[in-house]
Order: structure tokens, then C-alpha cells, then sequence
């Protein structure tokens, strides 16, 4: 809930300020969703590739890395020489299957957040959720909760709460002649 802090943190900052935590919270928010999604679908389609063929050497898993790493970068992005080997750089990419947790932590904790923001009184719930640690499955801790993260609907709130913080700094950007 480090929005909750960013947003008292901001009103004691002027403008431009605001606008540079604004836009920093985004690098973090979207790196952490589509990053970490972009690196998911890598080491999907490693694990893949790797059942199917056995070795693969370290130009094949490079080309994975780069296609996927691409697809979240997009066209605006070069990609120098050697690039395509910063899947050894990152240590947690051998925890097979462990980045999507941060995607999905982050996406929950939107949705979290923007329900708390509807109703003060879900803090209750929220205190219980975190109080209940590993005792049951994650699907079913929400339930508890009215929450589905089942549904299409439940992801969609999370991504929302980030698209706000960039409907805000679009609009503070331009009042400050940034844009």
C-alpha cells in the first residue's frame, strides 16, 4: 500500500516535484507489470522450447530473451550488442516461474487499493487477509473478501489505479508545459 504513502508524501512537494514522483511510480508500476509479464512468457517458452528440444544454446535463449523483452519495449527502444544476454544477468530468472508474482502482487495491490478507496471500511478485510499469510489458497483468502482474481474484472481495477497515475501526470505535464 506505498501509494497510500506516495500520496501523502506528494502534498508536500511543488509541482514539478510531483510530476517527478509521478513519473518515477510509473517506471516502477509499469516495469513491474509488463516487465515481469514480457520475462514470464520468456521463460515460458524457454521451459517450452527446452521440453521439446533438450540444450539450447546461449543464442537461442537469447533470441527468446530479445523477442520477448522487445515485445514489451517495443520499436522506441535499440537494443545494442549483447542485450540479448541480460537473462544472465538476472539471478531470480533461475527461480523458474518466479517473476509473475510481481506482476500479480503489484495488479493485487492495485485493486486492493481501489476498492479501499471506495470504502474506507475494507481495511478491515485487508488487515484480515494479511493476518491469514499462507493458511489457504490465495483464490480463496479473496473470496473471503468478495474478491475474484479469477475474473478479467479484478486485473483490469489494478491496471486502472496505474492508468489514474498517468491520466494525473499527463494532465500535470501539460499544465507545465512539459508536454
Amino acid at each position: 500500500m506505498e501509494d497510500f504513502v506516495l500520496e501523502e508524501l506528494k502534498k508536500g512537494l511543488d509541482e514539478e516535484q510531483q510530476l517527478a514522483m509521478m513519473m518515477q511510480k510509473l517506471n516502477d508500476d509499469i516495469s513491474t507489470i509488463f516487465r515481469q509479464i514480457a520475462a514470464y512468457r520468456f521463460e515460458q517458452e524457454l521451459h517450452a522450447q527446452y521440453r521439446e528440444k533438450g540444450y539450447l544454446s546461449k543464442e537461442e535463449i537469447g533470441l527468446l530473451f530479445s523477442k520477448h523483452m522487445a515485445s514489451y519495449m517495443g520499436d522506441g527502444v535499440s537494443y545494442d550488442a549483447g542485450s540479448e544476454n541480460w537473462w544472465i544477468y538476472w539471478s531470480h530468472i533461475r527461480s523458474f516461474f518466479y517473476v509473475y508474482s510481481y506482476s500479480s502482487g503489484l495488479l493485487i495491490s492495485k485493486a486492493m487499493q481501489r476498492k479501499l478507496k471506495q470504502d474506507p471500511a475494507f481495511i478491515a478485510q485487508v488487515k484480515t487477509f494479511l493476518s491469514a499469510g499462507t493458511s489457504a489458497a490465495p483464490a480463496d483468502l479473496f473470496a473471503k473478501m468478495g474478491i475474484d482474481i479469477r475474473g478479467k474484472n479484478f486485473w483490469e481495477a489494478g491496471i486502472a489505479e496505474t492508468e489514474n497515475l498517468l491520466t494525473e501526470a499527463e494532465a500535470l505535464a501539460r499544465k507545465l508545459g512539459k508536454l
